[in-house]
């Protein structure tokens, strides 16, 4: 059977701007407070954030089967379930309760790349908040090579370190997210690269909301400060952590 996913409205503006969709594993619930809370630093726009736990995150979150890369569970590649209950259930209800806006699909790890990868198989989300994105995953690039994003706006991020792995497929991960940042370029949406300082694991509450900020400050005509003077030109540069 597979799992059904229930959304959890985390926040909610009273007249929001977008909507924002996290995929999320269980062990990310202790910091979803600290990231709302930057998120609100981050941004002025009204949004709804929208957690959806997933359990079984290398079945659920990956594109297609693929070996394990550290222990010995399996990617199943379960993603295509994942996204036609987000399409069919979980965007429904919530659209019907909000209303149609802008939809935001963000995560951290594999499910930023299971973002990339829905944004290639729907323009359901315009914007896609990929923070750490596990773009090392097996055939990856190739496939993103060939099925372009249907989003409008991409955001990209990876730690400095994280290539610096003792797992093979890992230490591409660099190369990987230079080539998935070209790639966006080339198809002509708007993006951009950010470079976090440490390694997969640091931080991940506030590169995620780094992500969604980004995401929700693009295209919008302010110019307060919440919005942390982001590139909008989709260069490369570094964003720095700070305790």
């Amino acid at each position: 059977m597979e799992q059904q996913l229930i959304p959890d409205i985390i926040y909610a503006s009273a007249n929001p701007q977008a909507l924002v969709l996290q995929m999320s594993a269980d062990h990310e619930r202790e910091t979803i407070a600290p990231e709302l809370k930057h998120l609100q630093t981050f941004t002025s726009v009204p949004f709804v954030l929208c957690r959806i736990e997933v359990s079984d995150w290398n079945a659920s979150l990956s594109p297609w089967q693929a070996p394990p890369a550290f222990g010995k569970e399996n990617f199943a590649g379960k993603a295509a379930c994942t996204l036609a209950q987000l399409k069919e259930n979980i965007l429904p209800r919530l659209q019907a309760q909000y209303g149609t806006l802008p939809v935001c699909l963000a995560g951290y790890s594999l499910a930023g790349l299971f973002a990339l990868w829905a944004a290639t198989q729907t323009n359901l989300f315009s914007r896609i908040a990929a923070a750490s994105p596990s773009v090392w995953f097996p055939g990856w690039i190739a496939f993103a090579e060939q099925h372009p994003l249907q989003a409008q706006a991409l955001y990209l991020s990876l730690g400095d370190r994280e290539d610096r792995s003792r797992i093979p497929m890992l230490r591409e991960v660099k190369n990987c997210i230079i080539r998935q940042n070209e790639l966006a370029g080339n198809q002509g949406i708007s993006h951009i690269l950010e470079w976090n300082e440490g390694t997969h694991f640091n931080h991940p509450d506030r590169r995620t909301a780094r992500a969604i900020a980004w995401c929700l400050n693009e295209g919008t005509e302010q110019t307060t400060d919440k919005q942390n003077n982001y590139d909008q030109t989709g260069t490369i540069h570094p964003c720095h952590s700070a305790d």
